[in-house]
């Protein structure tokens, strides 16, 4: 059975100099979010993350504690990667920044994106790499030598990697344009997105309930150069071997299940209450229009907007009821679900009996 590693670099901030780096806007945010996603959705431990941000990115960190973690990978690991930062190419060779990265300087300060990950997996024959790169020259001035800046430029590396060897990297912008932040989403545009497709988003999904490596670039760069109206051309270099699959909805328990067992959990724990909190002032609770009445008794004990999400578990309780289909995204339907799990366990009687 194959492991999963990830690593998450985040630098929003870096070393203030006259010589340092401008501000990443919503890098925080950006890999905050996508550590929540590497854990819940991609199914990686979270002792298997490895999460360096701001200042604990160091050029230092980089050539040493990051490279002694990533010599640990076995022939099986897949390498979970997401960066937000400054990138640049230059004279044939990808660039990321570090905390410390200085203007005057600009290579010998920063690691290449060859030294920082690829060169791991030719020694290690580590199985599968999905890195994501949120990076840009913006901000990246030309030093004091003169170094003509451009964004990172992956297609003109060579990926000297074997055959067996499976990896897709996705990155936020073409070589000649910065990656967008949008203050609205509080994210940098191309890893919103990103995240609303491993939350999802059913445009996302190749041919069944799944996103492949092929579907998700195609979903990146179209969604973006749609929203930034041809400002921001999102690209991505998958292996020769073929395109796989990320993520796979397919095998959870249908949304219709999970409101079903949402009711149950709902109208158990209002009998528990009644019992044991109200003294049996109700006869067995098995309506909506009951257990409301119970929750208003106990509204005190329950979550602020418990009235909200009741209504909402009624109205599909009577969409199945007759029969009818529920068109909810995939994304729609986990914040239900949600909502309905912040209701159940608001209960002061709360205990885990249907409702997983």
């Amino acid at each position: 059975m194959s492991t999963k590693m990830g690593v998450i670099i985040s630098i929003e901030n870096y070393q203030k100099t006259t010589f340092g780096l401008s501000k990443v806007k919503y890098a925080t945010n950006d890999s905050e979010e996508i550590r929540k996603a590497f854990i819940e959705i991609i199914g990686i431990k979270e002792e298997d993350i490895f999460y360096y941000k701001d200042d604990r990115f160091t050029l230092s960190t980089g050539k040493s504690e990051l490279q002694y973690h990533l010599k640990q990978m076995s022939c099986d690991t897949e390498l979970y990667i997401y960066y937000a930062g400054h990138g640049f190419f230059v004279n044939g060779n990808n660039y990321c920044t570090v905390y410390d990265t200085s203007t005057l300087d600009l290579v010998d300060t920063s690691l290449s994106f060859d030294d920082l990950f690829l060169n791991s997996f030719r020694s290690s024959g580590a199985k599968t790499c999905v890195a994501f790169i949120d990076a840009c020259a913006e901000g990246v001035s030309h030093n004091q030598r003169g170094i003509n800046v451009r964004g990172i430029d992956i297609n003109s590396t060579s990926m000297d990697i074997n055959n067996d060897f499976k990896y897709a990297l996705f990155f936020a912008c073409s070589p000649k344009e910065k990656s967008e932040s949008d203050d609205s989403f509080q994210h940098g545009i191309w890893t919103w997105f990103l995240l609303k497709a491993l939350n999802g988003d059913e445009k996302a999904y190749d041919k069944g309930k799944y996103i492949s490596t092929t579907s998700l670039g195609d979903y990146l760069k179209s969604s973006v150069v749609d929203y930034t109206k041809n400002k921001q051309t999102p690209y991505s270099v998958i292996s020769s071997n073929g395109s796989w699959k990320l993520v796979d909805f397919g095998e959870e328990e249908s949304f219709e299940d999970l409101v079903y067992q949402a009711y149950d959990e709902f109208m158990y724990q209002c009998n528990l209450a009644n019992q044991e909190l109200t003294i049996g002032a109700y006869d067995d609770i098995n309506n909506f229009a009951t257990a409301r009445d119970l929750c208003w008794e106990i509204s005190d004990k329950l979550c602020d907007d418990w009235d909200e999400i009741v209504t909402s578990l009624e109205y599909y309780m009577n969409v199945l009821k007759y029969g009818k289909k529920i068109n909810l995204t995939y994304s729609e339907q986990k914040t239900l679900l949600s909502d309905f799990y912040d209701l159940i366990t608001s209960f002061p009687t709360y205990e885990n009996e249907l409702y997983h």
